[in-house]
């Protein structure tokens, strides 16, 4: 799959306004020491092309994005409206990236994990394109993966700026 970061950076930009009316930039993807909380949304593509489409979110920020969609306060937000506003987020990130796709693909249902010092695993893929946002004063990354063929495991160890794609 060929793709550039500018197609990324478009799709998340217009998606990232849209749910949530906040401006989002470009950013260096920088470490973190692990002790803040990240919420980490998945869906798989599969079909003509089988890859990942992974969204990581400060929980913070999360929390106040959330806040702003559901109409309520980033105090007072359910962690279930988090988790249902970072799902919304990278199912309308990955449909629209499976959009640029040649050939017939299907969109998996997203799975969301929020916490600390975790790491998410998608085995048989590889990272090919990473970028990283800021907005409203917090961080969020998009990642791609593809699948590997004959295997292999792809993981996302906690120890970076958040669960980080690294191939095994």
């Amino acid at each position: 799959m060929n793709f550039d970061e500018t197609d990324l950076l478009e799709i998340t930009e217009n998606i990232w306004s849209s749910l949530f009316g906040l401006p989002i930039e470009l950013a260096p993807d920088t470490s973190s020491d692990g002790h803040e909380t990240w919420v980490t949304a998945c869906v798989q593509i599969s079909g003509s092309w089988e890859g990942a489409v992974i969204v990581q979110c400060e929980g913070s920020l999360a929390r106040r994005s959330a806040a702003l969609m559901f109409d309520s306060t980033p105090e007072t937000i359910a962690s279930d409206e988090v988790n249902d506003a970072m799902g919304e987020l990278v199912n309308m990130v990955g449909g629209n990236f499976k959009s640029l796709i040649a050939g017939t693909c299907g969109l998996s249902l997203p799975a969301v994990v929020e916490g600390r010092d975790y790491s998410v695993k998608v085995p048989g893929s590889h990272p090919i394109k990473r970028v990283a946002f800021a907005s409203d004063g917090g961080v969020l990354t998009v990642t791609v993966l593809e699948r590997v063929e004959g295997g292999g495991r792809t993981t996302h160890p906690p120890h970076s700026h958040a669960p980080r794609a690294a191939s095994r």
